[in-house]
C-alpha cells in the first residue's frame, strides 16, 4: 500500500469531518481534531491565532511536536479558506487575560447595569 501524500491525508479528514471549525476568540480561531489513536476520545485543538502579518498556527498532537506543520493544521488550513474565515489581525480584539485579568488571574475590570425600569 503506498504511503498517502499530504493532500490525500487532509482530503480524508475533512470528507469524514475529522477536523471542524469550533470557534473564534478575538484573534484567536480555534479547530477540533478527532484522534484516532489507542482509543482515545480527547480531541486535538487546533489554534490559528491572527498575528499583524501571519498567522501563527499551534496543535496539541503528538506530530506537530517534530515539525512545522501537521495534517490538522493542514486541513484547518483548508476549511479557514472554505469557511471564508477571517485572517487580518484587529487591535479591537484582545484576549480577556489581555483585557481584563492581570497576572494573579483577578478581575480587575467591573460593570455595573442598572435599570430604568425599576
Amino acid at each position: 500500500m503506498a504511503k498517502q501524500t499530504m493532500e490525500e491525508k487532509v482530503k480524508g479528514l475533512l470528507d469524514a469531518k475529522d477536523v471542524v471549525f469550533d470557534h473564534t476568540e478575538g484573534n484567536t480561531h480555534f479547530f477540533m481534531g478527532k484522534q484516532h489513536s489507542n482509543g482515545v476520545n480527547d480531541p486535538y485543538v487546533i489554534t490559528a491565532e491572527i498575528r499583524e502579518k501571519e498567522l501563527d498556527w499551534e496543535c496539541s498532537c503528538k506530530a506537530f511536536e517534530f515539525a512545522d506543520t501537521c495534517k490538522h493544521i493542514e486541513c484547518a488550513k483548508e476549511l479557514l479558506i472554505r469557511l471564508e474565515l477571517r485572517t487580518e489581525y484587529d487591535a479591537r480584539l484582545t484576549s480577556n487575560e489581555d483585557k481584563h485579568y492581570h497576572d494573579d488571574d483577578e478581575v480587575v475590570t467591573k460593570i455595573k447595569i442598572e435599570s430604568d425600569d425599576d
